[in-house]
């Protein structure tokens, strides 16, 4: 490691920047790493770029995420480099638009006190970026970057394999040394063993030829530190070693006779305690008496030998899996009550046929501490874990820091995807900081009378390291971070993250019941409620990260029992998406009436010019929610509650629709005609409000035949007022129907620009059946209005409401 690898980085200024680098021949747990980035070498100052050690696979810096040794002992150490977007925004351009900027970096390690270059070479930041360039300088200063620099030869001091974002350096040699090392280092633990054992067997064999009938004949016939040994009549041959003050007991050991008699096994005592007692408080799974005992190595098959030391367990006791890794086929573990700890130790899946997992579990009350599953992107298994006891209950069992890796689905919770479980229990089991990484689908809940408790999961559904290990094998329309056919799955805390595909979605409610709490969501896809699924959802923030689909979709298969809650959440898009983006936060388009509740939630970068909520807004309750459409435009914010107070409650209006009494005609242009029609969308009401027009006319609640009349009946409003307008409404005929606002002024007068329009065929919310439209107006800066009041407006055809509703929706106004 004399000399550095050469390893030039191609980075997109607009995106994170994340390197995988695998170094062979060099175990690097425990060794200092730090990599800089600067404009050219020995160039002074503050770097552009210091990268210093990270535990977080999310932070930027340098991450030692593992170190696998093969069967000859080589090991293989895995670094992520991650440079976040926002650093590598901050990054110089070259001199003309377009240009790539070439800078250097390298990489240092330290061992024993000394710092060694593990690699370097240039790191170019391509000068193609188109989205995101938004923050690109205009004008530059000549000459900034640097010029673009030969691409020079990879050094002979390692061997290098590129592969998308990752690098392997290969040590030279290193795979000689290191079998070398491994065989020189277990010959001298070998040697120093036996060397131990003869010293011990010599003094035991000195002090036995040493034997008296007594302790005190013993003492008299010895000198200071000889050794001797007396029978204490129960069968232990006792050793002591004599003092000035007497002896001192140093050892106990069966006579033959006892040894071989009843029981004499467990006669063989240390500390007090019988050495089988002991040795049963913690049993390893390489113990030779299991089938020979688990190699560990990766290459060998230890599914016997880790079934039958998980048997010998069975309800109490304690397993080991030392440091290694078992290749096993599938494990079951049904009735287990035992703890199960792995010491660096993972499965590896090694199955050569289909399977449904590598380990079935069902037990109770058991622990199992830092399991590592990787199914090495084996498509035999059907999943890594199957929890699920169909014939006895598996309750009160928790799994620790369990990991998945490269596996098409992590857990299956219950029965099989598509199948019924039987009603035993499966209850309070417990899975704490549960991570994954490269599995297609995390978790499947399927389990009616089943509750699972995920504590600081990272439901992280990602893609890595597939298209190079199993390309074409990841799905990622069927990817998803969650899914749950029956049962309770309570998710608290730590993150859910999917692949990016916009025909996929993040979760699949399909039944039972979800509740997310204080959970970090970053997802490019909806979660998507179907059948009887009832998602709730409180505190935390949710990212939709591309902008091109909803958050929520309400599946056409959906029934009553569905349910979607959502309070305290803080919903986001990237800066800049709410003005052009169409896609609503819930899309309940083609669904049947499901109950959504959106309560005391912040809504960022969702488009005003499409509903909140797409369709049957009859069925949401909307309360205490802050809404800014647009983040361009930090002041405009709305205030959504359909639970307020309603404006027109103190107005004189027939609500039931009785008669027309509360509703004005207007007619702005040609002929019209308006009144009750027997058309209505619920038995609610006995009629619906219809005009009808060959030109343009409206019906609304303010009367402007006098400025008398507009007092008693219209509502003060002024520039900047906003209100949220929601009603039955449907167009029966003709151009174009909507809700609207109607304006006048401070002496009565009708404005020129006569009405604000809410809602209509046009921007998508008024259809030829009856819908239950719910929308924001804002009234325009400069506008002379005083009085308004709500109602439809109609051109070229007739229109129908009723159930129509105003409130107050200024976020600073209370």
């Amino acid at each position: 490691m004399s000399k550095a690898a050469y390893l030039p980085i191609v980075a997109d200024r607009y995106g994170a920047c994340v390197r995988h680098l695998f170094v062979e021949g060099v175990d690097l747990t425990g060794i200092g790493m730090r990599a800089q980035v600067r404009l050219d070498g020995d160039t002074p100052g503050a770097p552009f770029v210091d990268l210093l050690m990270v535990s977080n696979g999310n932070a930027e810096g340098l991450r030692l995420v593992e170190v696998t040794i093969d069967g000859n002992g080589l090991p293989t150490s895995h670094i992520e480099i991650v440079i976040n977007e926002t650093t590598l925004e901050r990054l110089p351009y070259a001199g003309e638009i377009g240009d790539a900027t070439q800078l250097r970096w390298d990489m240092q390690i330290t061992i024993a006190g000394r710092k060694r270059r593990l690699a370097r070479g240039e790191f170019e930041i391509t000068g193609d970026g188109i989205t995101g360039a938004d923050v690109a300088p205009a004008n530059r200063v000549p000459g900034r970057g640097r010029p673009r620099l030969p691409v020079s030869t990879p050094w002979s001091a390692a061997r290098l394999t590129f592969g998308e974002e990752q690098v392997t350096v290969k040590i030279v040699d290193a795979d000689l040394v290191a079998p070398l090392a491994k065989r020189a280092g277990d010959a001298a633990d070998r040697a120093e063993a036996d060397r131990a054992s003869a010293e011990l067997a010599a003094a035991m064999a000195i002090a036995a030829s040493r034997y008296f009938p007594t302790r005190a004949a013993g003492e008299a016939a010895s000198s200071a530190g000889q050794l001797f040994a007396t029978d204490d009549g129960s069968g232990s041959l006792i050793y002591y070693k004599k003092v000035s003050s007497g002896s001192n007991e140093v050892a106990r050991a069966l006579t033959p006779a006892a040894l071989a008699g009843p029981g004499g096994a467990d006669k063989v005592s240390y500390d007090g305690r019988s050495v089988l007692g002991k040795l049963s408080d913690f049993v390893s799974v390489k113990d030779t008496r299991f089938s020979g005992g688990a190699k560990g190595d990766g290459i060998a098959d230890d599914t016997a030998a880790v079934q039958a030391a998980m048997d010998f367990v069975g309800r109490g006791g304690t397993l080991l899996f030392p440091t290694g890794i078992y290749k096993v086929t599938t494990l079951v573990a049904m009735r287990a009550e035992a703890n199960w700890v792995f010491q660096n130790a993972k499965l590896l899946g090694g199955a050569t046929e289909p399977t449904d997992c590598l380990l079935r579990f069902g037990g109770l009350h058991c622990c199992i501490e830092n399991m590592q599953i990787d199914l090495n992107f084996n498509l035999n298994y059907t999943c890594a874990l199957w929890h699920y006891n169909a014939n006895d209950s598996s309750q009160h069992n928790s799994f620790v820091n369990l990991e998945i890796r490269y596996a098409k689905r992590g857990i299956i919770y219950g029965e099989m995807p598509g199948l019924t479980s039987t009603y035993y229990a499966q209850s309070e089991n417990n899975y704490v900081n549960y991570r994954t990484r490269g599995v297609q689908n995390p978790l499947y809940n399927n389990h009616a009378n089943g509750f699972a408790f995920l504590v600081t999961p990272h439901l992280v559904a990602h893609d890595e390291e597939w298209a190079t290990r199993s390309p074409g094998n990841f799905d990622t329309i069927a990817n998803r971070s969650f899914e749950i056919e029956a049962g309770n799955l309570m998710i608290n805390g730590g993150e859910i993250q999917n692949t990016i595909d916009p025909l996929g979605f993040a979760a699949d409610i399909m039944g039972g019941t979800v509740y997310v709490s204080d959970v970090i969501t970053e997802v490019s896809v909806p979660f998507r409620i179907s059948g009887s699924g009832v998602l709730n959802m409180s505190g935390g923030r949710v990212l939709n990260t591309q902008s091109v689909t909803p958050q929520f979709k309400i599946a056409a298969t959906a029934t009553a029992g569905a349910k979607l809650k959502v309070s305290d959440v803080h919903f986001e898009r990237p800066l800049g998406t709410g003005g052009f983006s169409d896609r609503p936060l819930v899309d309940n388009t083609d669904a049947p009436a499901v109950n959504i509740a959106i309560i005391n939630c912040q809504i960022d970068e969702w488009a005003r010019n499409r509903p909140l909520v797409s369709a049957r807004n009859e069925s949401v309750t909307i309360e205490s929610t802050r809404w800014m459409p647009d983040g361009s435009n930090p002041t405009d914010v709305f205030r959504l509650d359909s639970n307020g107070n309603d404006m027109l409650d103190l107005r004189e209006i027939d609500r039931t629709g009785n008669t027309t009494e509360g509703y004005y005609p207007v007619g702005f242009f040609g002929e019209m005609a308006s009144g009750q029609s027997s058309d209505v969308p619920t038995p609610a009401f006995a009629t619906s409000m219809f005009t009808a027009t060959v030109g343009e006319a409206g019906f609304f609640t303010a009367d402007g035949s006098s400025l008398a009349a507009l007092k008693r009946t219209a509502t003060r409003g002024g520039a900047g007022d906003r209100f949220l307008v929601e009603g039955w409404i449907r167009r029966h005929e003709g151009d174009n129907v909507g809700l609207a606002l109607i304006q006048y002024d401070g002496a009565g007068a009708r404005l020129p620009s006569a009405y604000l329009m809410v809602a209509d065929v046009a921007g998508g919310f008024v259809t030829n059946v009856w819908r239950y439209v719910r929308q924001v107006v804002v009234i325009p800066q400069g506008s002379a209005a005083v009085f308004v009041g709500p109602g439809m407006v109609v051109k070229q055809g007739q229109g129908r409401f009723c159930g129509l509703q105003m409130r107050r929706a200024d976020w600073n106004r209370r």
